[in-house]
């Protein structure tokens, strides 16, 4: 059980929504086992942060122990006993956002290691360490020998982001009319509730951060109700190469609340069952973010200029 003088990482949290997210989307109910392998496979992690995020699921009432071992649903998503509001929101971790920051700005290389984040900026190893498995749980970078760690390939010029925009056009209207295309209706009931509550928030500073979570979920959300295996571990894995400069590119965006309204109007396609209005939708919604987009060269020029001020 966490110790409630050390609040759950933010991995943990998020670790936490996603396990609720695929319970709600296979239909799981009260005292179904909560299985740690499957977990791990379908949330792309080791077994030891499922375990974390469900003994945290635990404490807050949402999972229980099994007397044969593991954990099961404690509650069935569809009863008011199932309050996914327990969950704590998080905020993105400061050292995480600065090393995304400082690594599309260009002033972190390509390789980064635990002594180096701790000389850099003034953190234990063991804070260092756990960014880093944050960074790799995102698919942001891989162990290499030695001590290092590698940084995934990004959006690293005009071209590059052209053929992920490309990639795109492609992949994610797929999964919208694919043959086993099943809307997760709770899910996506979420998602709606969550994008309304940005836009009644609309008159103050967004939090980059939540957004960026927010765009994310809801394009991930879409790849996972495809029904096809290949669809969602492409779609979820070009999205995690993205996040590096999705960070500083959404800060610079200033738009974002026509991004949350194209979001809403694919989302009443769905729940229409109109999924080719839906996938229309979803294409023009690319192609209106890229065009609102600042190059690739600007938002790095402005990156490193804020970063170099501090």
């Amino acid at each position: 059980m966490p110790d409630a003088d050390d609040p759950p990482s933010e991995r943990t949290l998020a670790l936490a929504r996603e396990i609720l997210d695929v319970a709600e989307a296979e239909g799981w109910g009260a005292g179904d086992r909560l299985p740690e392998p499957a977990l791990a496979r379908r949330c792309a992690v080791s077994r030891t942060p499922v375990r974390k995020a469900l003994e945290l699921m635990e404490h807050l009432g949402l999972a229980a122990r099994r007397e044969e071992g593991g954990f099961a649903l404690a509650a069935d998503p569809k009863s008011a006993e199932f309050d996914r509001s327990r969950l704590p929101g998080a905020e993105i971790d400061p050292l995480y956002r600065t090393i995304l920051a400082e690594r599309f700005a260009g002033l972190i290389g390509d390789q980064i290691s635990i002594t180096r984040i701790g000389e850099r900026y003034g953190v234990a190893r063991a804070k260092a360490q756990d960014v880093l498995e944050a960074l790799r749980d995102a698919g942001l970078v891989r162990r290499s020998v030695g001590h290092t760690w590698i940084f995934m390939p990004g959006l690293a010029d005009e071209a590059s982001y052209r053929e992920s925009m490309d990639f795109r056009l492609v992949l994610e209207p797929a999964a919208l009319l694919a043959p086993g295309f099943q809307p997760a209706r709770r899910a996506f009931a979420a998602l709606r509730r969550r994008h309304e509550a940005e836009l009644d928030a609309a008159d103050r500073a967004p939090a980059i951060g939540a957004l960026v979570e927010l765009d994310t979920r809801f394009h991930d959300q879409i790849a996972d109700c495809s029904g096809n295996r290949f669809l969602r571990a492409a779609v979820r894995q070009h999205t995690a190469l993205r996040r590096v400069d999705e960070y500083q590119l959404h800060a610079m965006r200033g738009s974002y609340v026509a991004t949350l309204r194209e979001h809403l109007a694919i989302l009443d396609a769905i729940e229409a069952g109109d999924a080719p209005l839906a996938a229309d939708r979803l294409r023009a919604h690319l192609v209106a973010s890229h065009d609102r987009q600042p190059s690739i060269d600007q938002a790095k020029a402005l990156a490193f200029r804020r970063l170099m001020r501090r």
